[in-house]
């Protein structure tokens, strides 16, 4: 028998269940998740869903280092998932 939880995740996957796209991939909207035997708000649960591309930055600026040690036994895809997401978040970042 499928949970509650499952459900909804297969509904969003289909695009029945709300979700907000961001740069780094679909974020639940609050409504849209089930929330039973949670006592977490709205207020509490919106600042958790931004964005913070300096930070997203700051974990790929040290992904690189890492790739770097490893990059004999690194598989391709894992550069290549990295450039990508360093690339959508490239248009959220100010002008310097």
């Amino acid at each position: 028998m499928a949970t509650q939880a499952s459900t909804i995740n297969s509904e969003r996957v289909a695009g029945r269940v709300g979700a907000t796209e961001t740069h780094v991939g679909w974020m639940p909207d609050f409504d849209d998740v089930d929330w039973s035997g949670s006592d977490m708000t709205r207020a509490e649960f919106e600042p958790l869903m931004k964005l913070d591309v300096d930070a997203w930055d700051t974990e790929l600026s040290e992904h690189r280092e890492w790739f770097d040690k490893l990059s004999d036994r690194m598989p391709v895809q894992f550069l290549l998932k990295s450039e990508l997401l360093g690339l959508r978040l490239t248009p959220t970042k100010a002008p310097h």
